[in-house]
């Protein structure tokens, strides 16, 4: 069963996706939240957050991908308030197989990410056309 994560402020915080709707090839290990691919190849990774601040105060949060524990990419959002809020990152990266990938998130508030559909991963391998 997914599980809500706390953040503290200012701190870099693995995402846990752990609901898995499918793994075709096996490349995705929920129990770390890691995407490792088994072909080389060029991927689009997307990633989404929901997270809830535990103050009612504008802040900043900010969402990247790890590959092999180098960031990759980037976004972020300015949230008002302690409504929910969703940061998105779309990359298109050319991935070895083996490689790591893992998504962290940080915010500029105390709060806790979401263990809802709007926390979610999907990668996908995008094929090369034929000469």
């Amino acid at each position: 069963m997914p599980t809500n994560v706390s953040v503290a402020a200012n701190a870099a915080s693995g995402v846990l996706f752990q609901n898995v709707q499918f793994d075709l090839a096996n490349e995705y290990n929920p129990n770390t939240s890691t995407f490792s691919p088994r072909t080389a190849g060029v991927y689009s990774l997307n990633a989404s957050v929901e997270f809830q601040s535990n103050a009612n105060v504008d802040f900043n949060l900010e969402v990247v991908f790890f590959v092999n524990q180098d960031v990759v990419g980037g976004n972020n959002t300015f949230q008002t308030r302690n409504l929910p809020a969703v940061v998105a990152i779309t990359e298109i990266l050319e991935l070895n197989a083996g490689d790591t990938v893992t998504v962290a998130m940080r915010s500029t508030v105390t709060g806790v990410i979401q263990a809802t559909t709007r926390t979610r991963f999907a990668a996908a391998r995008v094929p090369s056309p034929t000469v």
